[in-house]
């Protein structure tokens, strides 16, 4: 990963960009968020799929970044219902789990990447820069 490069002009358009994070675990949602609302326009949080459900339909969201394995509906259970309102909509999904299951069900979804926990800096700014190539290309 130290060889790729960030094209900062490209990470800027994040700037712009209202994104919506679904995490459960309060610890993760407080640290990714702290860095995510320096980096976008509006940053919206959600604990649980339902409130991210919500959240998505009350607001204009550019980019979502979930968990995969959360209470209630898993986070690809959550995208599904997403991607009936708006198929071309990037997707961060993060988890703590490498189960191939999760990776194949994560890599079937349009528009989505997979990350396992924890997050840095750089795959962050990878992952918002892949996103915002998804969006332009759509």
């Amino acid at each position: 990963m130290n060889n790729i490069e960030i094209d900062f002009t490209l990470l800027n358009k994040v700037k712009t960009m209202n994104i919506l994070f679904a995490e459960d675990d309060d610890n993760v949602r407080e640290s990714v968020g702290f860095i995510l609302k320096e980096l976008c326009g509006e940053f919206y949080s959600a604990a649980d799929a339902d409130e991210a459900l919500r959240i998505f339909d009350e607001n204009h969201i550019d980019i979502i970044i979930t968990d995969i394995n959360m209470p209630g509906i898993s986070g690809v259970e959550f995208i599904n219902k997403i991607k009936e309102k708006d198929l071309d909509i990037p997707v961060i999904f993060l988890t703590a789990y490498t189960d191939t299951e999760y990776v194949t069900q994560s890599s079937e979804i349009k528009n989505s990447q997979y990350f396992t926990k924890p997050l840095d800096m750089q795959m962050l700014q990878i992952a918002l820069q892949r996103a915002i190539a998804m969006i332009e290309e759509n």
